[in-house]
């Protein structure tokens, strides 16, 4: 093995095993994964098709000892588009985003949560927040506002 690759624990094997043996994944598990993935796409009333925004990093920033959760940096990318994300815990349930969108013009973003979308206006230099959105799972929707209409999604991540 080489250097950069650690060796796998043959525990792991074992364990894998058991499980394959005592309690095996039901037939079409994966597949119907995939269909309620795609059927929770769909329930969202989007006409077009989603263009996937890629996570690259996901930091967070160092704290004191004596600091709770800090602020997570999260980028995303898709061809030119770049996409930063700071999230901040305002308080158990709650956090604040502040993000940054190039390139900076003619674009419009919506975090949703579930059934809940929340619209962002971008404003110069590419800047928008979600000053007030609930701790869980989330994706962002970033729309092209020009006259070639493209809906840009990044994949669920957790607040």
């Amino acid at each position: 093995m080489s250097a950069d690759v650690p060796e796998r624990d043959p525990l792991l094997d074992e364990l894998a095993a058991a499980f394959e043996l005592h309690d095996p994944a039901p037939d079409g598990l994966a597949e119907r994964a995939l269909q309620s993935v795609h059927a929770a796409l769909e329930a969202d009333d989007l006409d077009l098709e989603l263009e996937l925004l890629v996570l690259l990093d996901r930091s967070t920033e160092l704290a004191g000892t004596r600091a709770g959760a800090g602020p997570v940096t999260l980028q995303f990318a898709a061809d030119e588009l770049q996409l930063l994300l700071r999230v901040t815990p305002v308080d158990a349930g709650r956090c604040r985003v502040d993000a940054w969108l190039t390139p900076e013009e003619g674009w419009s973003v919506t975090a949703v949560q579930g059934r809940r979308h929340t619209p962002a206006v971008v404003a110069a230099p590419g800047r928008f927040e979600f000053p007030d959105l609930a701790r869980g799972a989330t994706r962002l929707v970033v729309t092209a506002t020009g006259t070639d209409v493209r809906l840009l999604g990044t994949s669920p991540f957790d607040l």
